[in-house]
């Protein structure tokens, strides 16, 4: 991921109860930016401070899951164009 591409990630579970579906950060405390939506995390622009290891939590009554990813986050390429004064 490029900084200040938009991210998303998607996470699914089924279950009898329903679960319900929560994303933590690992480390560190979440965007203030992210938003959380039907499974669907995501970030309108990623920041070198949002790249970390991310979990999705699914829990009912019956037990919990939980699956993790990391997002890495690529710094911007700064292009300087050189201009001669005469």
């Amino acid at each position: 991921m490029r900084e200040g591409e938009p991210v998303e990630f998607r996470c699914e579970a089924t279950g009898n109860p329903p679960p319900q579906l929560d994303w933590i950060r690992v480390h560190g405390s979440m965007s203030p930016e992210a938003t959380f939506y039907n499974g669907v995390w995501s970030l309108p622009a990623a920041s070198k401070n949002d790249a970390a290891e991310y979990k999705c939590v699914a829990r009912n009554n019956v037990g919990i899951d939980e699956k993790t990813t990391i997002l890495y986050v690529q710094g911007m390429v700064k292009a300087f164009r050189n201009f001669k004064h005469q």
